[in-house]
């Protein structure tokens, strides 16, 4: 069954029923949902098991009514044992990477730390949420009553990507769903990333911006009086952005926008 004995919940269609206490010798006369009657004689340690042999419904309440008779031919009042029948699999869970735990990222699938928080939402209730992490670490949770839930890796992850979470929900029957694939890319770099180093001049109503430390990540150019424009530049390389309206008693400020839409904690 599910694994949990005394829950009467199995996923499979043919389940095996047994029973204790009764006396050596006598019959217990088992009749199925589907009208199947099944035998069996108790043995010598009180003990009997009978199985059927017609398929029960893959989902629902399943009726069994048991009789026991002695040796004299005596038949007992008829036991009722209901059993919840589920071999139904739970559909693949809904997974992604819980951006409000990834350090500041505002990409879907990046993140800043290499111990990223896989988040879902729509689980069955009573389900077991499995989620094994690219390192192998295996986390398990069970959902909350509203169908959420979330988990954190205690094994950090290597930078780079994409690296796959594999998720799978299990039902309170046994049954396991599908796997969800998460695709998770850790910019661990981008959080020390330093501030700029960059150089300006103004000439002829043109500012000019000069590096000696930026990335190809294009720099937009702001001013207290406004923002200026954007430039590439490469390590050596510089941007000239028209200066308007004039710089007289103006700052400077910069900002790196990083191709992945992202921006680095500086």
């Amino acid at each position: 069954d599910s694994g949990l004995p005394g829950d009467f919940i199995t996923n499979e269609t043919t389940p095996t029923l047994f029973g204790i206490g009764a006396d050596p010798g006598d019959y217990i006369r088992v009749t199925s949902p589907t009208g199947e009657v099944m035998q069996s004689v108790v043995n010598l340690d009180g003990r009997w098991s009978v199985t059927p042999a017609t398929v029960l419904d893959s989902s629902g309440d399943q009726l069994f009514r048991i009789n026991v008779s002695d040796i004299a031919g005596n038949t007992g009042p008829a036991t009722s044992l209901l059993v919840h029948v589920d071999s139904i699999a739970p559909a693949a869970p809904q997974a992604c990477l819980d951006l409000a735990y990834a350090n500041g990222s505002t990409t879907a699938g990046h993140t800043r730390t290499p111990l990223p928080t896989i988040s879902g939402h729509d689980a069955e209730p009573g389900s077991l949420i499995t989620v094994t992490s690219p390192t192998g670490e295996v986390l398990t949770v069970t959902p909350f009553a509203d169908g959420t839930w979330c988990v954190t890796s205690t094994v950090a992850l290597a930078a780079g990507g994409p690296q796959v979470f594999v998720v799978t929900a299990t039902d309170p029957a046994g049954n396991v769903s599908p796997p969800t694939a998460v695709e998770v890319t850790v910019d661990v770099s981008m959080h020390w990333q330093a501030a700029p180093l960059l150089d300006f001049s103004v000439v002829n109503d043109s500012l000019i911006l000069s590096s000696v430390a930026v990335s190809t990540n294009p720099p937009s150019i702001e001013t207290s009086v406004g923002q200026l424009g954007t430039g590439s530049t490469g390590l050596s390389g510089s941007s000239e952005s028209p200066v308007s309206p004039p710089l007289t008693g103006a700052s400077i400020s910069t900002l790196l926008t990083p191709l992945d839409g992202t921006l680095p904690i500086i």
